[in-house]
């Protein structure tokens, strides 16, 4: 500077003034741009909350330290402490306080060392911010103007955010926040005056003074704190009394662990996510959740999930993943909830909707029940015994299996799978052949939210906040669509599969669940899976949909595991705790219906015994009853035709069932009328039947090692009506028009019966070598 003022020869008075300019351009810039433009750039802990703002879970920030994000303001009582403590003229000085400055002067000169600071509230939050641990004059004067600048882009609320926000209150604790649930596990909102107070004065000297260390003159510093509140008459006299009283805390409460899995669906975010939990009910769920899985573990039962979803909102209310506390070496880190499972029995009531809807068949109307090969395909029901007709409503609540499996082959597979996706169940996704007639017992895996929002979005479509499509969320006023589900049934079949699903009557237990299930309506489904892995229960109300998932992450199966008696006691529990509701209305779409009271069927006029039935209107489409058929009878009560019966004959009306179903139908109905055999006279006027393939006594030699059919061919001279096909006792199906159908016969000896609608019957026996 003195070669340049030398060299052009500057006038001295122009040299002071240019250089005073210079000087102050310079400090106006410094000034103006000294702030970064983060104030703050530290890693924050993950916070999950519920939709009232309660914490749910924590995670720590990433450099392990327990540092909430910044409050949205500060409370009243802990402002009156800070303020007191720290900061009295903080409202009034423009972020350094001349007077506290010369008072910091005199004193440190009289004692000869730093005695004060005269650092104010903003100047704290400046050191906070440039995190530099010189107390030296330099350090002194960058804090002042730094926090002169910061008074002029930020509030007074703002600044006293930011300061009880990034403040220490002790070991890896930060921020106003953080302390309160750390030292006291409430919300800084909740916070007595002792509580705030002693807050007040933690950040002070927080290495010195803090819980696990010199708790007696921490409690000094707090009560004269106190009592220069009480002296400036910001407290009563009762609420000193009463504060000082308080005993200090003990040392770091643990913070809340009410949803340990769902906080890490939320991987990318960071800050405060507030979600749609119910804090209340996600408490209630672990603690029930809790007790559960001690019981389970008796029998080696490890893992559980549980989920409720708000029906008519979609959000999430409750999420339970897994029991993780002391189960890690049964992998209770697992978020089961949205892990892939076999359904078991769970998805048929899907299936059953759809039937009704497509007007395959009417709520009540019988469908097989007795051993049945579907190409090869033989399944069979839990408990091995058959009604050989059941009602379809009644198959549903006793979760029978031969009836879904005939249902989904009327249905067909490829088209139910193409349902299944339309209803929000993503993981069902590989081709419908490799599924065949076992995706609806089993073959199909689903995972539990998907599960449960699938029925949930079956109980929104009744309410009055019915959705033109149903998502999941759980983010408060963001739509995260964890599933989204279709409403592609009409509302009168849905009606109908939930109300068969209130039916109390279960198998093996049905006095249990009468008794258990008598004090609220809810439409539930159990499902057990191939193994006894997996137990499923899923239930619906109008305003709540609740599902759970038992067994073992590893797919360990446990004899005895089933959804009926494992998961559906937890559900009912659950509900235990949901206020009562009504029960959906009838939809519009339903009509009157005269019904067969036997068939279920729509009744025709040789059907004996009718009733009216409310039904989708869906049910047009169904056909009239096909059991109730006229015959003449004779006084030997035998079939004859008017041709050969004689004079004293008359027409009867019969069930008429094909022989096998009437074997077993008749075990479950004794009162069964079978139809009586046919007049010898008469015999000869019954339709031609032959077995043409196989012969009788032929041998059939089929590749070894290889499951191959064989095509069999029937000649029937009554194009109209129906054969029976059973092969080796097991029910094949039937044909009409076409006789042919692939055997799957045995190595060894076989017999094909063939029986007509009129229970006249062919049989032709060959062998497999």
């Amino acid at each position: 500077m003195y070669l340049l003022i030398k060299r052009f020869k500057i006038p001295f008075k122009k040299q002071i003034k240019r250089s005073l300019w210079l000087a102050l351009s310079v400090f106006i810039i410094y000034f103006i741009f000294c702030l970064p433009g983060n104030l703050f750039d530290q890693p924050y802990s993950k916070l999950l909350v519920g939709r009232e703002g309660k914490l749910l879970e924590a995670r720590i920030a990433s450099d392990e330290q327990w540092r909430f994000p910044v409050i949205d303001s500060v409370p009243a009582k802990f402002e009156t402490c800070i303020l007191r403590f720290e900061d009295k003229n903080f409202r009034k000085h423009p972020g350094v306080n001349p007077i506290a400055i010369g008072r910091a002067l005199y004193l440190n000169a009289k004692y000869k060392k730093v005695v004060s600071g005269a650092s104010t509230i903003t100047m704290q939050t400046i050191r906070l911010l440039r995190s530099n641990g010189d107390r030296t004059i330099t350090e002194k004067l960058i804090e002042m103007i730094w926090a002169l600048r910061l008074e002029c882009s930020y509030s007074k609320n703002e600044i006293l955010n930011l300061y009880s926000s990034h403040a220490p209150f002790g070991g890896n604790v930060v921020g106003l926040e953080t302390a309160s649930w750390r030292y006291f596990n409430r919300s800084p909102n909740e916070l007595s005056w002792a509580e705030n107070a002693m807050l007040a004065v933690l950040p002070n000297a927080p290495g010195l003074i803090h819980l696990n260390k010199n708790r007696s003159k921490l409690r000094d510093k707090r009560n004269k704190l106190l009592k220069d509140m009480w002296s400036n008459e910001e407290l009563s006299k009762s609420e000193y009394e009463i504060a000082i009283s308080e005993p200090l805390p003990e040392p770091l409460n643990r913070l809340p662990h009410y949803a340990f899995h769902l906080v890490d669906r939320f991987k990318e975010s960071s800050g405060k996510i507030k979600s749609t939990i119910d804090f209340n009910y996600q408490k209630q769920f672990n603690n029930i959740c809790d007790n559960y899985s001690r019981q389970m573990k008796q029998q080696n039962i490890h893992n559980l999930s549980a989920v409720l979803i708000d029906v008519k909102t979609g959000e999430i209310l409750s999420y339970i993943g897994n029991i993780y506390k002391d189960n890690d070496a049964h992998a209770g880190m697992v978020d089961m909830l949205k892990s892939v499972r076999s359904s078991g029995s769970i998805l048929k009531p899907m299936l059953y909707a759809a039937a009704v809807s497509e007007g395959l068949l009417t709520p009540e109307q019988l469908v097989p029940d007795y051993p049945m090969n579907f190409y090869g395909y033989r399944p069979s029901n839990y408990n091995p015994q058959f009604d050989g007709l059941v009602p379809a409503d009644e198959a549903l609540f006793r979760s029978l299996n031969i009836p879904a499996a005939w249902l989904l082959s009327k249905y067909g597979v490829a088209k139910m799978k193409n349902s299944f996706e339309q209803m929000g169940m993503t993981s069902i996704n590989r081709p419908a052949s490799t599924y065949g007639l076992s995706m609806i017992l089993g073959g199909a895996e689903v995972n539990l939210l998907e599960l449960t929002a699938s029925y949930a979005s079956f109980a929104n479509q009744l309410t009055d906040s019915a959705k033109d499509h149903f998502s999941t969320t759980l983010i408060i006023d963001k739509q995260t669509n964890e599933s989204i589900s279709y409403p592609i049934l009409d509302n009168g079949s849905v009606y109908t599969t939930l109300s068969a699903l209130t039916n109390t009557y279960r198998p093996e237990t049905e006095a249990y669940w009468k008794n258990f299930s008598s004090g609220r309506k809810v439409a539930w489904k159990t499902g057990t899976s191939f193994g006894n892995r997996d137990a499923w229960a899923v239930g619906v109300t109008p305003d709540y949909a609740i599902g759970v998932w038992i067994g073992n992450s590893d797919g360990h199966g446990v004899s005895g595991l089933t959804g009926l008696n494992n998961a559906a006691p937890l559900l009912f529990e659950l509900y235990g705790i949901m206020p009562s509701t009504d029960w959906f209305y009838e939809p519009y779409d339903m009509q009157t219906n005269t019904v067969c009271k036997t068939s279920g069927m729509k009744a025709t006029s040789f059907c004996k015994e009718t009733h009216s039935k409310v039904f989708p209107l869906s049910s047009d489409k169904t056909p009239n009853c096909i059991y109730h058929k006229p015959y003449l009878i004779n006084t030997k009560n035998e079939r004859v035709f008017k041709t050969c019966g004689g004079p004293d004959t008359q027409q009867d009306t019969f069930f008429v069932l094909a022989p096998i179903v009437s074997h077993y139908y008749q075990k479950k109905h004794p009162s069964h009328r079978a139809l009586p055999p046919w007049n010898k006279d008469c015999v000869g006027s019954n339709p031609k039947m032959n077995v043409l393939y196989p012969i009788q006594g032929g041998r059939i030699s089929l590749p070894r090692g290889e499951r191959e059919g064989i095509s069999s061919k029937v000649f029937y001279e009554n194009k109209k009506l129906e054969l029976y096909w059973e092969l080796n006792g097991l029910f094949l199906g039937s044909t009409k028009g076409i006789h042919e159908k692939i055997l799957y016969p045995i190595k060894g000896k076989n017999t094909l019966h063939i029986t007509d609608e009129n229970g006249n019957v062919v049989k032709t026996s060959f062998e497999v070598i």
